[in-house]
């Protein structure tokens, strides 16, 4: 996968592919099981020098901006998810995840319209990421 930005092409990126996936996953899983049948769910990679950047915006039920601050604690479930499965693990696992990288996360909801979650990972050189930590590769 190549990065583009209005400053074009730049490189390889070097992430931990099994966090990478824990987020991405949870994000996306959650952004399709709280979007009703037929909306859509989109994700954006963008970057540069100093960071990654992945969004996933969906259409669906939407976070109260009360219970906002709330979802990325454990077992956390907002009060407009009845009856659609879920443990409230999933965005403690992104947060987590998230920190490991020292990067940062935000979320932007309104319910009835959707959630925007964008996810900031500085960009790392290979060197720097300790051994034993798998590492991906994004090229």
């Amino acid at each position: 996968m190549t990065f583009n930005t209005s400053q074009g092409e730049f490189g390889r990126v070097y992430l931990d592919e099994k966090l990478l996936y824990s987020i991405m996953s949870n994000l996306l899983l959650n952004a399709i099981k709280y979007s009703p049948s037929g909306t859509q769910v989109t994700l954006k990679l963008e970057g540069d020098s100093e960071q990654i950047v992945f969004e996933v915006e969906d259409q669906g039920v939407g976070i109260s901006e009360d219970e906002q601050a709330n979802i990325f604690n454990p077992f956390y479930r907002g009060q407009n998810v009845e009856g659609i499965s879920g443990s409230g693990l999933g965005l403690a696992v992104v947060s987590k995840c998230v920190e490991i990288q020292k990067g940062r996360i935000e979320v932007n909801s309104h319910v009835g319209e959707g959630t925007r979650f964008r996810v900031y990972i500085p960009r790392t050189d290979k060197n720097a990421i300790p051994a034993g930590i798998p590492r991906g590769i994004i090229d």
